[in-house]
C-alpha cells in the first residue's frame, strides 16, 4: 500500500499516567490533519445544536435539536447508560 491508513509510533510510550492523544495524519510527508484526543476522561460541555436556527412560529414549524457532550477538545464522548438507584 503506497499510503497505509495510518501508522503508530509507539517508541516512547509510557504507562505511569494516562494524557492527551494527539494524531496527526499526512498525505505524501505533509501534514494534512491534527486531531487532539483528552486522556482526562471526564466530559467538559453540553453542546445543544438546533437542525434550524430560525423558526416561523406559526404553529406548524418545527426542528430537531440534538444534545452532545464533549470533551475538552470539542471531540464527542461515548454515551453510557442511565443508571437509576
Amino acid at each position: 500500500m503506497k499510503y497505509p491508513p495510518f501508522i503508530v509510533n509507539l517508541t516512547n510510550l509510557t504507562f505511569d499516567r494516562w494524557g492527551d492523544l494527539k494524531i496527526e495524519g499526512y498525505i505524501q510527508g505533509k501534514l494534512a490533519a491534527t486531531r487532539t484526543l483528552s486522556g482526562s476522561g471526564t466530559d467538559d460541555r453540553l453542546v445543544v445544536k438546533p437542525d434550524d436556527l430560525e423558526l416561523d412560529g406559526d404553529g406548524r414549524d418545527a426542528t430537531r435539536v440534538v444534545l452532545a457532550v464533549t470533551d475538552e477538545y470539542g471531540n464527542l464522548r461515548h454515551s453510557r447508560p442511565a443508571r437509576f438507584n
